[in-house]
């Protein structure tokens, strides 16, 4: 009778470390979140500022809910606060259109100096883009 020797036993193989792997892949989808959401953040609070810019008439009604939310005004106190926001933004529309032909003029003054420096595909560029950057910063005339 032969006797069978089994084999030696094998050891055991070691677990692979995964963990690199792993600590990658979540450091990945952190990153992408965070790019994410700060893209998501700018885009939001550019749209809210421009149309508040475009929308000035708007204001009061922002800065007496931000300040009833803040400062916890009652219902006498908000109708004040609207009043006087109400009568400042009317005298600022004043001012803003006493201005606006000096700040148009300015602008449309810049323009043409920025051209005047650059090639004409340069300034076919730089004039569509501050046109559309113009359009959406400027506020329209009260």
């Amino acid at each position: 009778m032969e006797t069978t020797e089994s084999p030696a036993p094998q050891p055991l193989p070691k677990p692979r470390r995964r963990w690199l792997l792993m600590s990658l892949a979540c450091t990945l989808i952190l990153a992408c979140g965070i790019v994410i959401g700060s893209v998501a953040t700018t885009h939001l609070l550019w749209n809210r500022l421009v149309y508040n810019i475009q929308h000035p008439d708007n204001v009061p009604n922002l800065v007496s809910r931000h300040m009833r939310w803040r400062l916890g005004l009652d219902a006498r106190q908000r109708q004040q606060l609207h009043a006087i926001l109400e009568d400042h933004l009317r005298k600022m529309n004043a001012i803003r259109a006493d201005a606006r032909p000096r700040i148009v003029q300015e602008l449309d003054q810049l323009r043409a100096d920025i051209s005047a420096m650059l090639t004409p595909d340069q300034a076919t560029r730089w004039q569509e883009g501050f046109d559309r950057l113009r359009a959406r910063l400027t506020p329209p005339p009260p």
